[in-house]
């Protein structure tokens, strides 16, 4: 697994490879306060955006693995964002 950037629950981030840094997370490295609570509110957003409720139409429409798989990465990203 290739880490790309890590954040951590104070808000401070470190960024490894901008390269494959996703282009709608805005995360910066500095350390005043206004930056670190928008390192937060950005990150808990940009997790937000991606859980997918399993009341969508595509999503039932899976196979029971794959809900098995979707259910998994929605608590993932739960507890994690």
């Amino acid at each position: 697994m290739i880490k790309i950037a890590e954040i951590n629950t104070r808000g401070e981030a470190l960024i490894f490879d901008e390269k494959f840094f996703p282009y709608d997370l805005y995360l910066e490295e500095e350390r005043d306060f206004d930056t670190l609570i928008n390192n937060m509110n950005n990150f808990y957003h940009w997790c937000a955006s991606r859980v997918l409720s399993l009341d969508r139409k595509y999503a039932k429409a899976c196979q029971p693995d794959r809900q098995k798989d979707l259910l998994r990465d929605e608590h993932l990203l739960k507890k994690y964002c």
